[in-house]
């Protein structure tokens, strides 16, 4: 006489909640490898920012420790000297060689330009920086390079003496300013306080830039 052996299966309501545990543990793990690849594309997005910002930074700083006054034809310039500045853009005059704040002839001479620009279809401010060589006060720079597209916030202030100046020259003839302010802000950054950058300028007192060119004129 044979025994029939029964095997063991599993019922309905064993299986629905297999699935239904099954279901819970997959989704716990999409949602940890969700914020694992957001915590890992915020780091990357810091790092990005943090290797812009220092970029930045360190360029402005080189641009505007080297502002200088320019001699034309043995005259020095006398229309803010070696800065131009609206809310939009940052032209300086930078030596190449002798001393920063000492006129310089326009040969050694270049004319770097910080520019902000709106695209249309854009929601972030793009930065550019072109450089050439400096020919004469009515020059109109290249459109140069794109430093940033993510740009929130951008702003030059120069100090008159008294107070910070948002536009230099504040008047025709007005020499350098004595220290240059620049902050500026990523659109990575928001809710964060803006850098900033203080550059006091090594300038040449008026009357003494104003005798070495009746000298030069004079011979």
């Amino acid at each position: 006489m044979f025994r029939r052996i029964r095997r063991g299966a599993f019922t309905l309501v064993e299986v629905l909640v297999a699935l239904a545990l099954m279901a819970v543990v997959l989704a716990a793990a999409q949602r940890l490898l969700a914020a694992g690849m957001g915590q890992d594309a915020a780091l990357r997005r810091s790092e990005a920012a943090r290797a812009a910002v220092g970029t930045l930074a360190e360029m402005l700083v080189q641009d505007l420790s080297c502002i200088c006054p320019v001699e034309l034809d043995a005259v020095v310039l006398r229309e803010g000297w070696g800065v131009r500045s609206n809310t939009r853009t940052l032209s300086l005059l930078v030596a190449t060689g002798g001393a920063p704040g000492e006129a310089a002839a326009a040969p050694d001479v270049r004319l770097v330009e910080w520019r902000l620009v709106q695209p249309r279809r854009a929601s972030g401010v793009e930065l550019w920086r072109s450089v050439e060589p400096f020919s004469s006060p009515d020059q109109r720079p290249g459109r140069g390079l794109l430093l940033t597209d993510a740009l929130e916030e951008f702003e030059a202030r120069f100090w008159d003496g008294s107070s910070w100046a948002r536009t230099w020259p504040p008047e025709p003839g007005a020499p350098l300013p004595g220290a240059v302010r620049v902050t500026f802000r990523l659109a990575a950054e928001t809710g964060q306080p803006p850098h900033e950058l203080l550059v006091p300028l090594r300038v040449e007192p008026v009357a003494q830039a104003h005798a070495r060119g009746e000298a030069a004129r004079a011979e």
